[in-house]
C-alpha cells in the first residue's frame, strides 16, 4: 500500500490489519530481487500523515529464510504514528531518507521519489507495539519522539518484551 497523498488520516475503530508478504530475496518483475526497500507493506510518500489504531504487518517469515520484510516504509516529513501494532521479522520500520552509498546503489532499482529528500522528517510514534527479531527501526533519520513504545522480540525461546518511555531528539 502506497500512501501519496498529503494531510491524511489512516485510523480504524477496530484496530484493522493492513497485510502483505514481499520480501528481500524474492524476485521482481524486472528481475532482480526485490532487497529491503521494496518490501514494504505500507510505503508513505507524502507528509503530514497521521495513522492510528491499525496494525500494520510484514507475514513474509523470519528473516534468515526470506531477508528482510518492511512492515511500514517512511519516505517523508511529519508522519504521526498512534496507538498502532507493527509487525515484521526483520526490519519492521524504515526511516527515511536513504544515505548517500544507498542512492547510489539503488539507481536503477527504486523510483527518484524513494531515493531523495531535501530536508530532514520528522516523526512520531506514541503508545505504539513493535514487533521483530532484529533491526525493529532502522535508518538514517532518528525518530522525534518515541513515547510509550512496547518491543517484542519474536521466536526466542524466552520471549523478552522492553518498554521504551521517552526518547526526545
Amino acid at each position: 500500500m502506497i500512501v501519496n497523498k498529503s494531510n491524511l488520516t489512516i485510523t480504524s475503530n477496530n484496530n484493522s490489519t493492513i497485510s502483505y508478504n514481499d520480501y528481500a530475496k524474492k524476485i521482481h518483475k524486472d528481475g532482480k530481487e526485490y532487497v529491503t526497500f521494496r518490501t514494504y507493506t505500507m510505503l508513505i510518500k507524502d507528509p503530514h500523515i497521521t495513522l492510528s489504531n491499525l496494525t500494520i504487518e510484514n507475514t513474509a517469515g523470519e528473516g534468515h529464510i526470506v531477508g528482510q520484510a518492511v512492515a511500514l516504509h517512511l519516505y517523508a516529513d511529519d508522519i504521526n504514528i498512534f496507538n498502532c501494532t507493527l509487525k515484521a521479522h526483520q526490519d519492521t520500520i524504515f526511516l527515511g531518507p536513504l544515505s548517500q552509498d544507498l542512492i547510489e546503489c539503488y539507481v536503477d532499482l527504486l523510483p527518484e521519489d524513494e531515493r531523495f529528500y531535501d530536508g530532514q522528517f520528522h516523526h512520531t510514534l506514541k503508545n505504539c507495539t513493535i514487533y521483530g527479531t532484529v533491526d525493529f527501526i532502522f535508518g538514517d533519520q532518528m525518530l522525534n519522539l518515541l513515547i510509550g513504545l512496547l518491543f517484542h522480540f519474536l521466536h526466542l525461546i524466552n520471549p523478552i518484551s522492553l518498554l521504551l518511555i521517552i526518547i526526545k531528539k
